[in-house]
This record gives structure tokens, sequence and C-alpha cells, in this order.
């Protein structure tokens, strides 16, 4: 027998033992309520940042990290999906609607372009002031700086590549001349995004 294999019934113990602490974290976080529905993920968040923190600093193997890492990863990407949510309904509903869609649109040009307008003016008019509070909230939120600086740059990052599908929806719809002067350039935002980047 090759002693250098794991025991199994170590080996079962110790998945049991890990899918017990999941479901742990899983129930606790469902218990945490608020209007964003972010709490719940901010928890697993930072539980699975820690317990991967202490993985790290013991050098486990791969196959012990990667569950949690695969489970860190979920948390994140839904977070960051719950921010845009928060901050443009309007602008998500539009792209979910129309970016893969193969059907013509049961709206008429005119009430496009009256949403890709009225959607276009609230970004113009939010979009530096919504990165700052996203930037004050993802900082506050999270325990490990490193953690929340890498979420920081996901969101924002997120955040101009929906920008993008949004505009590209309103070219495919045939209203992006319509709303061109509305339209802050990616450019800008990209700087913006720098600018954060670089407070760090």
């Amino acid at each position: 027998m090759n002693s250098n294999q794991p025991d199994e019934v170590i080996v079962s113990m110790l998945a049991s033992l890990q899918s017990n602490m999941v479901g742990m974290l899983q129930y606790y976080a469902g218990q945490l309520k608020d209007d964003k529905n972010t709490s719940s993920k901010i928890f697993l968040i930072n539980n699975f940042d820690l317990i991967l923190t202490i993985f790290y600093e013991r050098q486990l193997k791969a196959d012990a990290t990667a569950p949690f890492e695969d489970l860190l990863r979920q948390q994140i990407a839904a977070f960051i999906e719950s921010q845009f949510i928060v901050y443009y309904p309007n602008m998500i509903g539009f792209v979910q609607r129309h970016e893969n869609s193969a059907a013509p649109p049961t709206e008429s040009t005119e009430q496009l372009s009256a949403e890709g307008d009225k959607i276009s003016r609230h970004f113009q008019g939010s979009w530096k002031a919504n990165m700052a509070a996203i930037h004050t909230f993802v900082m506050n939120s999270f325990t490990n700086f490193n953690n929340g600086m890498e979420i920081l740059k996901q969101v924002l990052t997120q955040l101009l590549l929906y920008y993008t599908r949004f505009q590209k929806c309103l070219h495919k719809l045939g209203v992006l001349k319509n709303v061109q002067d509305l339209l802050v350039p990616n450019a800008v935002i990209l700087q913006e995004i720098k600018n954060y980047s670089r407070g760090f």
C-alpha cells in the first residue's frame, strides 16, 4: 500500500466537512436581507476569501483550493451583476431584450429611440457619481483590501462593457445616430477607471 495516498475515509470525511461548512455559510448568508440584495453576497465573498487566504498560507494543493475559488468567482460575478441592477436596471433590460434577439423588435423606431434617449441621458448625468458610489461601497464592504480592489476593477470594467453593449444594441436597432450626442465617449469612461486604479 502506498503510504503517500490519502486514506479514503479521511478524504470522505474532509469532503463532508467542506460541504457542511459551505452549507452553513450559505444558510447564514440567506438570513441577511437588504434593499440591494447584496449583503449575502458580501458575506460569502468575505468568508470564501478568508478560507482561501488560510489555504494559500498553508500552501494547500489546487484540489483543495479549487472548489472555494469557484465559489468565490461565482459570488463575485453575482455581486457585480447586482450592482448594475441597482444603478442601471433600464440599460441592462434594454441590452437583455435586444442584444441576442433575432426577431424584429416589437417597438417602433420612435419608441426605441425614445427609450435609448432616456437611458443615455440617465447614464450621461449619473455615471461619475455612480462610479464614486460604487467605489465607496465596494471598498467598505470587503475586509481584504486587495480583494476589494480587484472586485472594484472588475465592476468598473464591466460597467464599460455593459455601456459598449448598449451602444451596439442602439446601432443594431438603427437608432444610434438619434442619441449620438448624448453618449459618453468610452475613452472618457476608461480614463476614469484608470484614475481609480492609480489611486490604490
